[in-house]
Parts: structure tokens; C-alpha cells; sequence
């Protein structure tokens, strides 16, 4: 019965590796002739957090880069509904690399956020434009979808209840004197499972609120499984050594 429950229980695990990852943000990129400007598109980026964007701007005729010397540059992120959040005019350069500064504030809210870069030659002879796309989420990675959610809500309620099976079957024998090894083996396997779905959990979803609770269940698991456990068999030992002497 106990070998069948695990059985279910890694099977769910290792089930979710094939979950497909939901598809990124598309970006769009936008150049004009003149400037053409090169910047790295993250898809994902981490809410409440500081961000360095960064681009090259260079001559699309002769392949030259530029620096803010020959070019004029300004950064802005706009929201999904069209506001402004952040705007930055001038951009300085460091060589031909042109680095702005996002302050966390500008990201306490999900959802899609636009870039927009804009270069100006200063003799006005020539422009460029780039626009892109990316998604702030909690994680800094691909939102969890809807299928993913339910498999994450059923892979824990199967392994919470496999581990109250457990935990209320070692007790019993352990109050009856019964318990031995191979309850303790079962109960650090069942501790074991519930790690590996934390670090799951973290690793696909994230969410700071759900983190916390299995946190916390997690140190109770641990200590029941573990610990209680482990006296418990050591208690048990002693008696029956005891009773044969």
C-alpha cells in the first residue's frame, strides 16, 4: 500500500517536467534608417525589482557605433494601457554602451510593459527606433497557466494526504510500541517528496504567499518526520532492548 502511494507521488513529481512552459512574450522590434539600435529583450522580468536596460546604437550606413558624443538617446516604458512610467532623456554612454537605471517602483504591478528607445544624430541627419515588449511577473519568469495550477494543487493535496497517512501510521505504532526502521524510512521518504514539490513549487510558481505557507508546512513536515520520528524509534528500540534483558 505504502510502496503504491510513493509510486503515485513520484509519478506526479516527475510528471511535471513534461508540462509544457507557457509561450513568452512576443516583442516587436521597430528600425528605422540611419540608427540602428541593438538592445537584449528579456521576455520576463521580476516585479519590485531594479532593472539595467541596456543598448548600442551604430550607423546602419557605415556600421559605425555611436556614443552620446555623436548621438542623442532616450529611454521611456510605458504600461499595457498606454502611461508613462519611466522616461529618460540623455542617455550617457560608458564607451558605446548606453546603460539605463530602472528603479524597482516602476514594476510593482504585473503585466506587459513596452520600451521605447529613440536615437537622434546631433546634426539631426539621422534617427532610429527601437520598441520592445516584456512581462513583469512575481517570479521574473513565464506566468503559471491554468493547467499548471490545477496539476500543482492536485500533486499537493495527494502528497499532504500521503504524508498524514504516514505521519498518524508511525504514531500509532509508536505508541504501540511497534514502530521500527523501516517507519522511519518511510517517514524520511515522505519528508523527501514534500521537499522536492517545494522546490517545484518555487521553481514554476513562485508566488511569494504560496512559498511562505509550504514554507511553513515544510519545517512542520520536517519536524514531525525527522525528528519526532527518529526519537520515537530510538524510544522504541531501547524498550525492546530492555524487555529481552
Amino acid at each position: 500500500m505504502n510502496k503504491k502511494l510513493f509510486g503515485l507521488m513520484f509519478m506526479f513529481l516527475f510528471a511535471i517536467t513534461l508540462v509544457s512552459a507557457v509561450p513568452p512574450v512576443q516583442s516587436t522590434v521597430i528600425a528605422i534608417e540611419g540608427i540602428e539600435i541593438e538592445s537584449a529583450n528579456f521576455d520576463y522580468l521580476k516585479a519590485n525589482t531594479s532593472h539595467i536596460f541596456r543598448f548600442r546604437a551604430y550607423n546602419a550606413s557605415n556600421n559605425v557605433f555611436l556614443n552620446d558624443a555623436m548621438v542623442n538617446c532616450s529611454m521611456g516604458i510605458v504600461d499595457n494601457y498606454g502611461n508613462y512610467l519611466f522616461q529618460q532623456p540623455n542617455v550617457v554612454s560608458t564607451g558605446y554602451q548606453f546603460n539605463v537605471s530602472v528603479s524597482a517602483g516602476n514594476f510593482t504591478e504585473e503585466g506587459i510593459y513596452h520600451k521605447g528607445i529613440n536615437c537622434i544624430m546631433d546634426d539631426g541627419t539621422a534617427g532610429g527606433v527601437l520598441t520592445q515588449s516584456f512581462e513583469i511577473t512575481t517570479t521574473g519568469k513565464a506566468p503559471i497557466d491554468n493547467f499548471l495550477l490545477a496539476f500543482f494543487i492536485l500533486l499537493f493535496l495527494v502528497i499532504a494526504v500521503g504524508t498524514m497517512i504516514i505521519t498518524l501510521r508511525y504514531f500509532q505504532r509508536g505508541v504501540n510500541l511497534e514502530m521500527d526502521l523501516s517507519d522511519l524510512v518511510m517517514s524520511f521518504i515522505s519528508f523527501f517528496v514534500f521537499l522536492m514539490f517545494y522546490y517545484f513549487a518555487f521553481y514554476y510558481w513562485g508566488n511569494p504567499f504560496v512559498m511562505d505557507l509550504l514554507g511553513t508546512s515544510l519545517w512542520v513536515v520536517g519536524f514531525m518526520n525527522l525528528f519526532v520520528a527518529s526519537i520515537m524509534v530510538i524510544f522504541n528500540l531501547i524498550k525492546r532492548i530492555g524487555d529481552k534483558a
